[in-house]
């Protein structure tokens, strides 16, 4: 049950503050230590999070609707602010666009959080060290940097080899040469250039 640990401490101590104080650098100062700080940049975050869920929801009901009259209406009301948030707003387009980005957006989230904790699980059950917290922050850049059209098993892959290649060879968080989720999508857009590029239709309407 030992190597189990530093998952269980790790749920333990998500939102509450641990009760023992470093021995080496980085030290606790009061109440805000290491998953302090990075539930902190998580947070810090939340605005690029939401504006991409809010993105990906717009493009994905203008370009796969495949109606060049919205398509025309979209790339005119794009001119101006106003134009924008009146396309947005009208007709209750923005629920669609909410729904729509989750749908793409969380399932993304879901498996980068999913992969890389199990990763970072079994290597701090192995080593015999506490779980980083640092994920927090690579798992979520890691979803933001990806395309919306990326398939799932790309980015269970991309997430797991990024890690092992940038962090976990080399002895884990602060070890890392190069910043993990940079190195997961360029891992993959390397690897699968032709899934990172889109072709997109434009329908115009007949004049």
């Amino acid at each position: 049950m030992q190597i189990f640990k530093p998952l269980i401490t790790a749920i333990d101590t998500f939102l509450r503050e641990p009760l023992l104080n470093t021995k080496r650098a980085p030290h606790v100062r009061d109440s805000v230590d290491v998953k302090r700080w990075m539930i902190l940049v998580v947070m810090a975050l939340m605005p690029c999070t939401i504006w991409a869920i809010w993105n990906n929801g717009l493009q994905a009901y203008v370009w796969s609707s495949n109606n060049g009259a919205l398509l025309q209406e979209y790339l005119e009301a794009s001119t101006s602010f106003s134009g924008y948030f009146s396309f947005c707003f009208s007709e209750g387009r923005w629920w669609v666009f909410i729904l729509k980005g989750l749908r793409i957006f969380l399932p993304v989230l879901i498996i980068s959080y999913g992969v890389g904790g199990l990763i970072e699980a079994i290597f701090a059950g192995i080593r015999g060290k506490e779980m980083s917290e640092g994920f927090l922050v690579s798992g979520l850049l890691f979803a933001l940097i990806l395309p919306p059209t990326i398939p799932y098993w790309m980015v269970a892959l991309g997430v797991g080899f990024g890690l092992l290649l940038s962090k976990e060879i080399f002895g884990g968080t602060g070890m890392n040469i190069v910043n993990p989720a940079l190195l997961c999508r360029a891992l993959l857009f390397f690897s699968f250039p032709s899934k990172f590029t889109s072709n997109f239709v434009i329908f115009y309407p007949a004049q």
